[in-house]
């Protein structure tokens, strides 16, 4: 089962970052319901594994709740931007949080790659070698609606979610949440 663990985001800012995915010139937007941010990436786990993972990171992560911040536009990419994506501030709870995370799927016997964490939303997916024409267009969209992401949003939980892939797109299911409570 393909899965994940994420910081799910409120109602009213997917709401605003929908409104600024509508905007853009091009891409393939990630579905308003679908946007969270990744802390931990699992891949393809096995039912009795992910059962284990989730009492894991139910007994083995304590942290207290927090603020988090998103805020900008950014690519990932380089000079061929892949996604585009509203940045968070990488800020100590956030980032005590992740590792806390990846201590408890590792104590669960999970592999997980190791990766730089860069927290982020992902928002739009690019198919394709943009061409000079598109990355202008991505620039001038990016200058005009970066300051209109700027979030300050409670972090008072995370989820465990399956990811199933569907002709329609990816559709995220929560298979466990998990509160924040302690300052340990």
């Amino acid at each position: 089962m393909r899965s994940f663990v994420a910081i799910p985001l409120p109602g009213h800012v997917r709401e605003a970052l929908a409104g600024v995915q509508a905007e853009a010139p091009l891409g393939r937007a990630v579905d308003e319901d679908n946007l969270h941010l990744t802390l931990a990436f699992l891949g393809e786990v096995r039912p009795d594994a992910l059962a284990e993972a989730a009492r894991a990171l139910d007994d083995g992560v304590r942290a207290a709740p927090f603020e988090m911040r998103l805020r900008g536009l950014d690519c990932f990419g380089g000079r061929n931007p892949r996604v585009l994506h509203a940045p968070a501030q990488s800020d100590p709870p956030l980032l005590h949080l992740h590792e806390r995370v990846r201590g408890a799927l590792r104590t669960a016997g999970l592999e997980l790659p190791r990766r730089r964490f860069r927290p982020h939303v992902t928002l739009l997916r690019f198919g394709h070698r943009l061409q000079a024409d598109e990355q202008a267009a991505l620039a001038r969209y990016i200058a005009g609606l970066a300051a209109a992401v700027d979030f300050r949003i409670a972090v008072a939980g995370f989820g465990l979610y399956r990811s199933t892939l569907t002709p329609g797109g990816p559709r995220y299911t929560e298979l466990a949440s998990f509160a924040l409570t302690e300052a340990t």
